[in-house]
């Protein structure tokens, strides 16, 4: 009886010693993630001002017009600046 005991009390340090090694990786593997989200959240942002400054160049084209070019060129610079907040993270 005894033996059995020892047995399953080493079988189960052994499990506990894993399962705290895994939840580690997974933190690790959590934050790794995180960065990786934040990343894309704003190369989206980037993708969706550039895409909002072509169609504002487009409409200032059709109105042959200067209207909406420095405002389309600022969205452009915002969405600069998000991409290289992007890919420094």
């Amino acid at each position: 009886m005894m033996r059995r005991i020892n047995k399953e009390k080493t079988e189960a340090d052994v499990i506990l010693k894993k399962a705290k090694a895994l939840e580690a990786q997974s933190g690790d593997y959590s934050e790794r993630s995180e960065r990786f989200m934040n990343s894309y959240e704003n190369h989206e942002i980037a993708a969706t001002l550039f895409e909002v400054s072509i169609v504002l160049v487009s409409i200032t084209a059709l109105m042959r017009t200067r209207a909406l070019l420095w405002i389309a060129g600022s969205a452009t610079l915002v969405g600069f600046a998000f991409f290289a907040v992007g890919l420094m993270h």
